[in-house]
């Protein structure tokens, strides 16, 4: 996705170069409406019955587990107490939760309503990861506000037992590609796009294109073009 946007110009020289947008599309792009099939009555119902059953299981588990929320099997979460799920949030199976050092008063991993996370999502927080609402986090991203304590390399990291951490958060409506490492103290603004296997280690500004190890903001909105602007257009 990320290789086409590079390659299109605009018709209009008076517009900039690289912009991509609602009324910008290329014109190889398809916008194509996703149906998703719904079960028979019956199974629906007993869906629902299963998923408040669970519900009341988890709630009891976590810091706070939102109605309409979902957590596949299997999973691995720990320290649960100290991790709160927002409102409608759905986390596929394989997803890896841990707060490091749990404490049912304090909370180290929040995420928000609405966010969907996919499988084999890993999310480690020691001081404090914020995964905002209407977040999609696509397969196998990794999420953390910690590193292990490297900084004497006479002391090995195997068995220091130390951290070093910094919060993580990760604004509203954002998307994480494929494979997308975010690290400690990294602060990505709302709206941000992450291009799949991108490792983020410095903030993103809000409504921004990433992609790379490390992540470089490669697109920008534009209120005024109505389109996603490539870093060093003309404006």
């Amino acid at each position: 996705m990320i290789e086409s946007m590079e390659q299109q110009r605009p018709d209009n020289p008076a517009e900039p170069r690289d912009v991509v947008g609602p009324d910008h599309r290329p014109p190889d792009w398809e916008v194509i409406d996703v149906r998703i099939a719904r079960p028979s009555w019956p199974r629906l119902l007993f869906i629902r019955l299963l998923g408040r059953f669970r519900h009341l299981l988890l709630a009891r588990r976590f810091r706070r587990f939102g109605a309409g929320s979902r957590l596949a099997r299997p999973n691995w979460v720990r320290g649960a107490e100290s991790i709160e799920i927002g409102e409608r949030v759905t986390i596929w199976s394989g997803a890896r939760m841990t707060a490091v050092n749990p404490d049912p008063s304090r909370t180290l991993i929040t995420i928000g309503e609405g966010t969907s996370l996919h499988p084999n999502v890993h999310i480690s927080g020691a001081r404090q990861v914020s995964i905002g609402r209407r977040v999609l986090v696509a397969a196998n991203c990794y999420i953390t506000d910690h590193d292990h304590d490297w900084l004497d390399p006479e002391d090995p990291i195997r068995f220091n037992s130390r951290l070093l951490a910094t919060p993580t958060r990760i604004g509203d409506d954002c998307w994480l590609g494929e494979k997308v490492a975010v690290l400690r103290g990294v602060t990505i603004g709302r709206g941000c796009i992450i291009g799949a296997h991108s490792v983020v280690t410095r903030d993103l500004p809000e409504r921004t294109v990433a992609v790379g190890a490390p992540a470089r903001v490669i697109r920008r909105w534009d209120d005024r073009i109505g389109g996603w602007v490539a870093v060093g257009s003309a404006d």
